[in-house]
């Protein structure tokens, strides 16, 4: 995870996003202000859909990724859900100082302050989920959703769809589970 952490750090990718957040001022930065708008709230951060951080270098990448977003934008605490992840996953994950849940909330996550969300290659129905457990204007404004366009999650979702039942969703698998390896 180490390797995957310097590459992500390293990559022109990340130097351009650290730059355009330094760059900002924070009232001008529309991620950091919905981030911290909630006065008194500490922000949190929730990663659906990382996929299996030990078979595929990709899932790394995009953990690491999170995990320098959350550093960056002062969120103290990531929670990391993936119905693939094994135990051994799952430590490696807590060792980077993330928590990991163990119940499939099927993306259902009712937020109670500023959240933001991170989603790489996450299906529609799991937008949907996630929007219609905070369907409330005070709810709404406190997420935050860092993934693929809505198109592009309508793509995977019609794609899985085709494929016909017990096929995988976008790049990490289905989510008819009710808990990881955790």
């Amino acid at each position: 995870m180490q390797n995957a952490m310097n590459k992500v750090k390293f990559s022109r990718f990340y130097l351009h996003v650290d730059q355009q957040l330094e760059a900002s001022h924070p009232l001008q930065d529309p991620l950091k202000n919905k981030i911290l708008s909630v006065q008194g709230s500490k922000p949190t951060m929730v990663a659906y859909g990382i996929g299996s951080i030990e078979s595929d270098p990709q899932p790394r990448l995009e953990l690491s990724l999170a995990i320098l977003l959350a550093r960056h934008l002062g969120i103290h605490r990531l929670e990391v859900f993936d119905p693939v992840l094994s135990s051994i996953e799952c430590r490696v994950i807590v060792s980077l100082g993330c928590a990991v849940f163990s119940i499939n909330e099927h993306c259902r996550r009712a937020v109670t302050g500023p959240t933001l969300f991170f989603m790489p290659h996450c299906c529609r129905w799991m937008f949907d989920n996630l929007l219609g457990a905070n369907w409330s204007a005070s709810q709404l404004n406190r997420i935050t959703v860092l993934g693929n366009t809505f198109r592009a999650s309508s793509a995977l979702g019609l794609e899985s769809w085709r494929r016909g039942p017990g096929t995988r969703c976008g790049w990490h698998g289905e989510w008819r589970g009710t808990r990881s390896a955790c």
